[in-house]
């Protein structure tokens, strides 16, 4: 027999962890060698990223024991999108050539009954520019192609002014010709 008066509903706010972390549909493991995870507990709050880095896959959970299969999740990941994604009862997210810049990843999640924790979980990632696209990259290119632009306008004012003395010396030397012809005809 079963007493539906003395069944409670489930209001406990299930707390959500941000649980794993694949670059590239690799594992990461914290603390090693090239790992943009320095922290052994679950994932940290920044992410710096290689702008190689850009393929991830994010595991997240709710921590509800009580019929976690029906544990629900949504996220979301500002600066990519500003709608929430219902994700059902996956506990992955997953995104594909991001671009470099700042993102922050969202997770919340319900447990059995629908009671959501709507704070959830957050993690700022960062993915940076190649080297030959960041600021002082472009500042190197300015210099080059100025330095260049420079030159090129520098030997052509050059030459324009080598042509126009070459000039006036040939006019010279042809006045200078015309006057002595004019001597010539003139003694004789």
């Amino acid at each position: 027999v079963v007493d539906p008066d003395v069944l409670t509903e489930n209001a406990v706010v299930p707390p959500v962890l941000l649980t794993d972390l694949k670059i590239n549909n690799l594992i990461v493991v914290p603390g090693e060698k090239d790992s943009p995870l320095s922290k052994k507990q679950n994932l940290q709050v920044k992410l710096i990223l290689r702008h190689d880095q850009t393929n991830i896959s994010i595991g997240y959970l709710a921590l509800n024991y009580l019929y976690p299969q029906q544990n629900r999740y949504a996220y979301r990941m500002l600066g990519l999108e500003d709608e929430w994604n219902e994700a059902g009862g996956r506990r992955e997210a997953i995104y594909n050539s991001l671009r470099p810049g700042t993102y922050t990843f969202q997770v919340k999640g319900s447990n059995n009954e629908g009671v959501w924790n709507e704070k959830g979980a957050e993690l700022q990632i960062i993915i940076l520019p190649p080297l030959w696209d960041r600021w002082w990259a472009w500042l190197g290119y300015l210099v080059v192609v100025s330095g260049i632009v420079y030159t090129v306008v520098r030997s052509r004012y050059q030459k324009f002014e080598l042509e126009r003395s070459l000039h006036l010396k040939e006019l010279e030397q042809e006045k200078t010709k015309e006057l002595a012809e004019e001597k010539k005809r003139f003694f004789t």
